[in-house]
């Protein structure tokens, strides 16, 4: 399971062990992890964690707004973090976004939130358009 913490004064992301079948036969969400311990993932801040479909890497959003890719190797009990790589600068975000990008299950695409920069820019919305097609 991978999630932010900020136990150490800033986001950082971490990955624990789950077992969710200990916790399903327990019938309590508080039982405790299965041991193994935790392992830190980013070192300059980060949040908003995303797996790779196959679970090698794991990406997500450094303190400098670039999307960050950690190649990571789970072994038995054990687990391995790789080379950590910044892969983009991820657009702008509001404040009320989420999650601000997400990516594919192969890693290989990924789909961000951006918000414009103007306060004066607006949208337009063209509603019943197969109408317009049908009069022309």
């Amino acid at each position: 399971m991978a999630y932010t913490s900020n136990e150490s004064g800033r986001a950082e992301v971490y990955v624990a062990p789950f077992d969710s079948v200990q916790v399903m036969a327990s019938g309590n969400a508080s039982t405790p992890l299965t041991p193994g311990g935790k392992w830190q993932i980013s070192t300059s801040g980060g949040q908003y964690a995303r797996w790779r479909g196959d679970g090698k890497e794991l990406f997500y959003l450094g303190a400098d707004n670039r999307v960050m890719a950690a190649e990571v190797d789970a072994k038995g009990g054990g687990f391995q973090v790789g080379a950590v790589k910044p892969l983009f600068a991820a657009p702008a975000a509001a404040d009320n976004v989420a999650v601000p990008f997400d990516a594919s299950a192969d890693g290989k695409r990924f789909v961000t939130v951006s918000v414009p920069q103007e306060q004066n820019s607006s949208i337009t919305l063209l509603v019943n358009w197969p109408e317009l097609l049908k009069n022309k």
